[in-house]
């Protein structure tokens, strides 16, 4: 990926425009058909799947041949989690036989399993395929609210398209951020900044800093796409206490810390080093004057931002306010994960997008009636507005009513097709004595704390101690805001307390029947976010994946917080014992 001339960005600019308009305009066409009838729609890509799948050792035991209607789909296959199919899927790995998909897998996309185990998604032609298809949709709309938008340099920070290769099998396994970055056509390619290579480099730190380098030499960078938030925030904060040696790096047309990168990532960089003399004293100047930089002085002309700003990942994205250029528009770049992509964001205006209902077969049950015990599923044409619902999907891939457990929220529709937006996970829910609090109450109710007393956060995260019979908040403040935080602890536990009462009538009755105690609030020191995240991706999560659960149970958490603690009550001997603890508990996994 080498840096393009003038003549070169012009042309391949004019080819990206051409390309994805034609494209694009296609699919928005038949989208626009197909929503004014999303039940025929979604009957028909049911049919479609079972009769590819119907001579697979699955689909003969679980009678694809005979099912004939939405009924006898569901008598006939059951709902499923990644536990109930990993054996189908590891048989097909193992063997090659038609386990569980007619045609082997091209890679598998790996996550984090609820057993320790890894997950490992089969990826399809017809699946990667279908990400393209959603992604030039995605595209094309962006272009029309914002035209400039590929007429510059992409940054665009993914994971890696290999990440290695199963231990029985040899198949690889990695992304498809990464393998649809790995197959952008060549002389597209070229706008991207960042050489796939990078990707594969293990420390975090040193990668987004490389990242960093080479965003710097470029002053023409439009577009700027990464699925989390964090990953920017992370940027911003290497950007401003790594300045000293980025500047450096700028001027002098180097990388202070190569040595530390394999031949194959310093090969794919080398070219793309020069030296900006006059662009380093510029931002040098600017650092010196305001004391750091934000985004906007090193990506003047950034147009638009995709990524996720809903759920958990509000936390990180209202650390950005300010960061970006006023011309740049946010565009939430839908609900997706490693099972299959769910929605198209068409408009900047919401996170609510549209369901890849030409794609995949969606079923959903009310969230209250699921968490209930009952199973009264329902098809995309029977949602209703502002319901809150548990997704399941079938999809090209092997995964048959699958339950995501995720929540999802009906808000507004395209035509006669509802649009929705990902709420929280299902696990993202606690319950101590009947209360059935949410994550989402969480991040409202300290949001309305913060603007209320002036606190800004860097990380926080509510823990439910069934033992204690309450509920503790682990918050760090911005370090500017550490002092503020300190002075007004309890002023945060009561305004979050009223908040919440208000938003959740069972959590006002247990508190005021005394069932549930007044919640604890901890400020944890500077830095300790990041102490939790390498410890959670040295367990095992995949970084492009890394989420925050804003709500959890005390019990079900790894990383210990005590020893992290700006807090004269937590006993100095008691966190070097739960320090040790966590320690101990690493090592073993």
């Amino acid at each position: 990926m080498g840096t393009m001339n003038r003549v070169e960005g012009k042309l391949v600019n004019k080819l990206m425009e051409l390309r994805v308009r034609s494209e694009g305009h296609s699919l928005y066409v038949a989208l626009e058909k197909d929503a004014q009838n999303s039940e025929a729609v979604q009957w028909r890509v049911l049919q479609e799947i079972l009769k590819a799948h119907e001579n697979t050792f699955f689909g003969k035991v679980h009678r694809f041949k005979e099912i004939d209607s939405l009924e006898s789909f569901r008598k006939f296959v059951p709902v499923h989690e990644y536990e109930t199919l990993r054996s189908w899927v590891d048989n097909q790995d193992l063997t090659g036989r038609p386990a569980i998909n007619p045609d082997n897998p091209t890679f598998y996309a790996v996550t984090s399993g609820t057993t320790g185990k890894p997950k490992y998604i089969p990826v399809m032609k017809s699946s990667l395929k279908s990400h393209k298809q959603i992604q030039n949709l995605f595209l094309y709309k962006l272009m029309k609210e914002r035209p400039d938008v590929m007429t510059g340099h992409i940054l665009a920070v993914v994971s890696p398209a290999v990440e290695g290769y199963r231990p029985e099998s040899g198949n690889a396994f990695g992304s498809t951020s990464g393998q649809m970055y790995l197959g952008t056509p060549k002389l597209v390619r070229k706008k991207y900044i960042v050489p796939p290579a990078v990707f594969t480099i293990d420390d975090y730190d040193l990668k987004y800093l490389l990242i960093l380098r080479l965003a710097l030499r470029q002053d023409d960078i439009t577009y700027l796409s990464t699925a989390n938030p964090s990953t920017i925030v992370r940027l911003t904060r290497l950007l401003n206490s790594h300045w000293k040696e980025l500047y450096q790096d700028l001027k002098d047309g180097g990388f202070s810390r190569m040595k530390e990168l394999n031949r194959a990532q310093q090969n794919a960089i080398r070219t793309k080093l020069g030296a900006r003399r006059a662009r380093a004293e510029e931002l040098n100047a600017t650092y010196a004057r305001n004391g750091s930089l934000k985004l906007k002085d090193i990506l003047p002309v950034l147009q638009a931002v995709g990524c996720w700003t809903g759920g958990s990942c509000a936390i990180f994205f209202d650390q950005l306010r300010g960061e970006f250029p006023e011309q740049t528009l946010v565009r939430d770049i839908g609900y997706l994960s490693s099972e299959f992509r769910g929605t198209v964001v068409l408009s900047s205006e919401s996170n609510a997008g549209i369901p890849t209902f030409q794609h995949y077969f969606f079923e959903f049950v009310e969230q209250s009636e699921w968490e209930d015990g009952k199973a009264k599923f329902q098809g995309l044409h029977q949602l209703r507005d502002k319901a809150r619902y548990y997704i399941f999907v079938t999809s090209d891939a092997g995964l048959y009513r699958y339950n995501m457990n995720d929540i999802i929220e009906v808000d507004g529709f395209f035509h006669k097709t509802p649009k929705m937006r990902f709420v929280q996970k299902g696990k993202g829910v606690t319950n101590i004595t009947g209360e059935k609090l949410y994550e989402s109450q969480i991040i409202s109710s300290l949001r309305a704390a913060e603007k209320e007393l002036g606190l800004d956060s860097s990380f926080y995260m509510m823990l439910a101690d069934v033992d204690a019979g309450g509920y503790r908040l682990v918050y760090e403040p911005r370090p500017d805001r550490l002092l503020l935080a300190q002075q007004k602890r309890q002023e945060v536990t009561d305004i979050m307390e009223r908040e919440l009462c208000g938003l959740n009538m069972e959590y006002a009755t247990k508190r005021k029947s005394g069932r549930l105690k007044e919640a604890e609030f901890m400020i944890l020191r500077p830095g300790t976010f990041e102490e939790y995240k390498q410890f959670c991706l040295r367990m095992g999560q995949r970084e492009s994946q890394f989420k925050i659960i804003a709500l959890q149970y005390k019990r079900d958490l790894r990383f210990e917080f005590a020893p992290f603690a700006v807090d004269a009550r937590v006993r100095p001997e008691e966190a070097r014992d739960q320090q040790a603890e966590s320690k101990a508990l690493e090592l073993s996994l």
